[in-house]
């Protein structure tokens, strides 16, 4: 039986070692999360950034390894994004930081448009190996 992507960012789930990792995966992240999550990216951490002074003031996820190819994606993203994302040392974040709490919301904001783009990318096949090997199911 094949699993089609949905037709949204929306209505998929999140993978079941994400949640494991992370219960506490922030709202104002998770479309991100899932995003490079069902194109097949691990991730480890994540957090929708801060503005206390002492946390990092921009949203940001952590891959457990490198991947050029998402480098090269996000690459593709930038060329027409108002705000520019780097992936490196397995951490993708924008190159802008936010000073303020409506500067941190424009960011996450930024953090959805990336993570539809991703999304956009996937296939119906990268989305039913998702499903198939690491959603979580439902309660």
């Amino acid at each position: 039986m094949t699993i089609a992507k949905p037709n949204s960012l929306k209505e998929a789930e999140l993978s079941k070692e994400a949640y494991k990792a992370r219960p506490q995966i922030e709202p104002q992240i998770q479309d991100l999360v899932k995003s490079v999550e069902i194109l097949g990216y691990r991730t480890i951490a994540s957090c929708r950034g801060h503005c206390d002074g002492v946390r990092v003031p921009h949203p940001w996820l952590r891959t457990r390894e490198y991947w050029p190819q998402l480098k090269e994606t996000v690459s593709e993203y930038n060329s027409s994004a108002v705000v520019q994302w780097t992936l490196d040392d397995n951490t993708l974040q924008p190159t802008a930081h936010a000073r303020t709490e409506e500067g941190l919301r424009m960011l996450q904001i930024e953090a959805d448009k990336l993570a539809q783009f991703l999304f956009s990318r996937a296939s119906d096949k990268d989305y039913e190996t998702y499903v198939k090997e690491r959603v979580v199911e439902l309660w």
